[in-house]
């Protein structure tokens, strides 16, 4: 963290610079500082997708949901195949409730990088809270075919056919 402070002191309007300590503070656990540290850097640079976006995992990983997808939704317009901030936006209108807005985001990561286990593994979370488990089944087993050792895929597929299993019992 010294180091990062000390670039800063050295260039004071090296947005990289605050980037770094902004993430750093992430890594220990000091949100509150990050969002500071991110907030100057979108001072310094507010035409950057990246800043938009690690300033919205910040408003994620406090709960402010909404805040978050607005700037998830800026880093969008400013770099529109961005799937990192496609994935991000749509988890967190996933959290908020907003399938339908999630699934397009995930759809579009996927048009943008079709070989993206994560995005097909969240697409198949919305489809399953959609209703539409078959299509979740596909899509994760999809996420295992593009990445064997993906953990979350490979436990919500097993989650969903369970349930299949149990509803065709009943």
């Amino acid at each position: 963290m010294l180091d990062y402070s000390e670039a800063i002191r050295l260039r004071p309007n090296d947005a990289d610079a605050y980037m770094n300590r902004g993430a750093a503070r992430i890594d220990q656990g000091d949100i509150e500082g990050a969002l500071r540290d991110y907030n100057e850097a979108m001072r310094l640079t507010p035409h950057d997708a990246e800043v938009f976006n690690n300033r919205g995992l910040v408003f994620h990983d406090r709960g402010d949901l909404m805040a978050a997808v607005r700037d998830y939704d800026e880093a969008v317009r400013l770099k529109p195949d961005y799937t990192e901030v496609l994935h991000n936006r749509g988890l967190a209108l996933y959290d908020l409730g907003e399938l339908e807005r999630a699934l397009r985001d995930f759809n579009e990561a996927i048009r943008v990088k079709p070989n993206d286990a994560d995005a097909y593994c969240n697409r198949g979370l919305v489809l399953w809270d959609r209703g539409d488990p078959e299509a979740a089944v596909r899509d994760f087993d999809q996420a295992i075919r593009l990445q064997p050792d993906h953990a979350f895929a490979l436990s919500n597929r097993e989650l969903v056919l369970k349930a299949i299993a149990a509803r065709s019992k009943s």
